[in-house]
């Protein structure tokens, strides 16, 4: 109950002591019970990794049960967890399509082993209730399988993958684009302010960068390779 009534804290701890009795019981039940009941909180809680080693260790002991509820339940939960682990497939590319698609396939795997478990056991609502959820998976997959090939597509269409030379997007020749004014004022400020202070080839380099930013190439190439001159002398 406390469960279902989202009190996961409180259920954990309960879970806890009836491990703990667990070991002092001589029923095979008691341990069984107590470890279905683990993997349920963990999954409420969204502790799903945890809850799949539980449950494993769980289907491993039922192998050659011959409960069909207990089955059922552990395969459903077991299932859940699958289906838990698949959320963001539908709709992100979060997860790779095969691990999506995998995931699918074992959730799907283990509603059917859930449902033929209960039809062994006679239990007719919970057969067709996991055989309504198979449904869902599969329109879920599919829905997958569909939005991440047109995401491909769209992937495909808009990258960059140069089939010649003029498709691709450099160029030697580089332009930093149209400078503002505040730039070209704090360099003029600079050359202002340091005036002789400067070595030769570091104000001729500024002097260059000014005409540069001004759209003086000509003048502001030469300016340039004199500032090299002047520094490799």
């Amino acid at each position: 109950d406390e469960t279902l009534d989202h009190d996961y804290g409180s259920a954990s701890s309960h879970v806890a002591e009836a491990l703990r009795a667990a070991a002092l019981c001589r029923e095979r039940d008691c341990f069984l019970d107590a470890l279905q009941a683990k993997v349920d909180v963990e999954r409420a809680r969204g502790e799903l990794f945890s809850a799949a080693s539980h449950v494993n260790g769980l289907l491993a002991l039922l192998k050659n049960d011959s409960d069909p509820m207990r089955s059922y339940t552990a395969y459903y939960g077991r299932s859940s967890i699958y289906q838990s682990l698949t959320e963001g497939c539908s709709d992100s590319l979060r997860m790779s399509g095969d691990i999506c698609f995998r995931l699918f396939d074992l959730a799907k795997a283990d509603l059917l082993q859930a449902r033929d478990s209960a039809k062994q056991g006679g239990f007719t609502y919970l057969a067709g209730l996991a055989e309504s959820e198979v449904k869902d998976l599969d329109l879920l997959r599919n829905l997958t399988g569909s939005r991440k090939s047109s995401a491909m597509k769209l992937f495909e269409a808009v990258r960059f993958a140069p089939q010649s030379a003029k498709d691709v997007l450099v160029t030697e020749m580089f332009s930093g684009g149209k400078s503002s004014r505040q730039m070209i004022d704090a360099l003029e400020t600079v050359r202002r302010e340091m005036g002789r202070g400067m070595p030769g080839y570091l104000s001729i380099s500024l002097d260059a960068q000014v005409d540069d930013l001004q759209g003086r190439e000509d003048k502001a190439l030469e300016g340039y390779l004199r500032a090299i001159r002047t520094m490799e002398a």
